[in-house]
């Protein structure tokens, strides 16, 4: 029995690319809260998009008799067979499913992802159609950089979930920000997690100013640090766990009192008077 299931959820694995390639993108769900959805084993299905919290309610149509609830990336649902109450299990087919029947995915509370939802004559079957099903960030967000003007800048940040992450590289002055938040070249930087005991943001909204602790370098040379006086171009960026680096601001800052070094002096090392004409 166990080597027979041990075939089909690996005939079922296999299958899943090749259902998803093969399914019809026809008309989408932007952001639609508490969607409602027939699923019908001899129809197409259409890639399904919801906001965090809401829901997907799955009414089993023509020919289904099953479910599978398949993993994706990001932040993970869930999803339950009403009539029975029962909670699906991420990669584990379901039979015995009747017309009228229904399924119900609900999206985490927060963060992005996306999972898929397969139906099919029966448990011993691949998946007929599958449902794409995926969610956004919460909005809006709330991040920004500002200059204090008194020597120090301040991060405001919304409140992030695993795998999110914002972060703050500061580069030499003039320094363009890349948009995908390539940091070669950085001076300092500073994210919202670390697994390697690295510096992280205050809570929000986090100053920061001489001294300040702070990621050094960048790549397999960052090093915990602090904040130096000078000047700066800030790049700040959201990841929201699925794709690359948002920039989200580039601002000029400048931290402490910096020294000017536009004084004239002699050869000596002494400093020449400003001469005045008129």
């Amino acid at each position: 029995m166990f080597r027979t299931f041990g075939r089909i959820a690996a005939a079922v694995a296999l299958l899943v690319a090749t259902v998803a390639i093969a399914t019809v993108a026809t008309n989408s769900t932007a952001g639609a809260a508490n969607t409602a959805v027939t699923a019908n084993c001899s129809a197409s299905a259409s890639p399904q998009t919801i906001n965090n919290s809401d829901t997907i309610t799955f009414t089993i149509g023509t020919g289904c008799g099953a479910v599978i609830l398949m993993s994706g990336s990001g932040s993970a649902g869930s999803a339950v067979w009403t009539q029975m109450s029962m909670t699906l299990q991420t990669g584990t087919p379901i039979g015995g499913l009747s017309q009228g029947n229904t399924v119900v995915f609900t999206a985490p509370a927060s963060g992005s992802g996306s999972m898929s939802m397969g139906f099919m004559a029966n448990a011993q079957s691949p998946p007929a159609i599958t449902f794409n099903i995926s969610y956004p960030i919460p909005a809006p967000r709330n991040d920004s950089i500002a200059d204090n003007g008194n020597g120090t800048m301040t991060v405001t940040y919304s409140p992030v979930v695993s795998p999110e992450t914002v972060s703050l590289n500061l580069f030499a002055p003039g320094t363009t920000c890349d948009p995908n938040g390539n940091p070669a070249n950085r001076l300092f930087g500073l994210s919202s997690f670390s697994n390697t005991g690295l510096p992280v943001f205050a809570a929000s909204p986090a100053v920061l100013s001489v001294g300040s602790p702070m990621r050094s370098g960048w790549a397999n040379t960052t090093a915990a640090s602090t904040l130096v006086a000078g000047s700066y171009q800030a790049c700040l960026y959201y990841y929201n766990g699925q794709q690359s680096n948002v920039l989200v601001q580039s601002l000029a800052v400048t931290i402490g009192s910096v020294t000017p070094t536009t004084a004239a002096v002699d050869p000596a090392g002494d400093p020449v008077a400003p001469a005045f004409a008129g």
